[in-house]
């Protein structure tokens, strides 16, 4: 039986190694910012809100066929992005963040955003929408409201200033995904110190404590 406790516990510390990461709103906001994804700064607040909606912002996102971060659907696109299925599933967003660009820009023409492909979730993610779940990302603003252009940075200033007054500080709380993160953490840790205590008192049997 401490056999199995020992397997059991190297696994776990396996996992707890390999475990894929869920994002909070303003780390996803500025990681997403980071010039080697060329995404548009303008399609942050969307990407983000996709996100939100799509996976709860989580890389290891496996539903009913959709994968990753984006909600991608494994039937239609992991082919035509070239990749298979899983590389969406990991804590590396090149994959994602390319396959997304990928299936907007098929999307996109002068008559349509190229995030209906997304469907529901885009009509969601409308304007007021994707910036009220941004509002406290003071970080994300400080360093790229600046860059957008005069018009569209005074409507989003607009919009965030309603909703700030009202809110925490960024700081101040963790986001539903952060909250899942420590959760699944702390479970992890739980039943790992579990089959510690198991094996301490397996191995402590053996040798006729």
């Amino acid at each position: 039986m401490w056999r199995l406790a020992v397997t059991t516990l190297v696994i776990l510390s396996l996992l707890d190694v390999a475990y894929l990461k869920m994002f909070g709103i303003c780390e996803l906001a500025l990681t997403l910012a980071d010039e080697k994804y060329h995404v548009p700064l303008s399609q942050i607040p969307t990407w983000v809100c996709m996100a939100m909606y799509t996976s709860g912002l989580d890389t290891s996102h496996n539903y009913t066929g959709y994968f990753g971060l984006f909600g991608i659907s494994g039937q239609h696109w992991c082919g035509q992005c070239d990749i298979t299925c899983d590389k969406l599933t990991n804590d590396d967003l090149s994959e994602d963040v390319a396959c997304a660009q990928l299936i907007y820009n098929r999307y996109n023409s002068e008559n349509s955003s190229g995030f209906n492909a997304w469907g529901g979730y885009y009509h969601t993610c409308n304007e007021n929408n994707r910036l009220y779940i941004m509002t406290n990302c003071i970080s994300f603003w400080n360093n790229f409201l600046p860059r957008f252009p005069e018009d569209e940075r005074y409507r989003i200033w607009t919009i965030l200033r309603s909703h700030r007054s009202a809110e925490p500080k960024e700081d101040e709380v963790a986001t539903p995904s952060e909250a899942n993160t420590i959760i699944r953490q702390t479970s992890l840790h739980i039943v790992k110190l579990a089959i510690t205590i198991m094996f301490t008192i397996c191995y402590s049997n053996s040798l006729g404590f």
